[in-house]
């Protein structure tokens, strides 16, 4: 017998809250995943990623502003955290790549995609 895998704890960080209420919903559905926590602005997001030490966050940087989502994006990264983006802004999608993160998805893609990324699946490039 083997042992099961380990969940990937996921945060969400969204500053839209219909948005980030159907993400949770979404990994909540998920096996493999689980929901650990979740963020509308740069400091919750911050103060998340301390307190939950995420394996994984789900992000769109278009946060009040995008430079704190940039300060977010760069945290993350430095705490070993795989980010994944989720945005609709190319040039957020832009900054990211630049930032040195794979993961980067379109906002309008497909479920099935992201969450084949946040298990692991390397993301397709547009």
């Amino acid at each position: 017998m083997t042992a099961a895998s380990p969940e990937i704890r996921v945060l969400v960080v969204e500053s839209d809250q219909r948005v980030r209420t159907a993400l949770c919903q979404l990994l909540a559905s998920e096996p493999g995943l689980a929901y650990c926590g979740e963020a509308a602005d740069a400091p919750g997001a911050l103060a998340q990623l301390a307190a939950q030490s995420p394996t994984a966050m789900l992000i769109d940087p278009l946060l009040p502003t995008a430079a704190d989502g940039m300060t977010v994006l760069r945290t993350a990264t430095s705490t070993g955290t795989r980010v994944v983006v989720l945005t609709a802004d190319r040039s957020l999608r832009s900054a990211a790549r630049r930032l040195g993160i794979g993961a980067v998805l379109d906002k309008d893609g497909d479920h099935e995609q992201l969450l084949a990324v946040l298990h692991g699946a390397p993301a397709a490039s547009e």
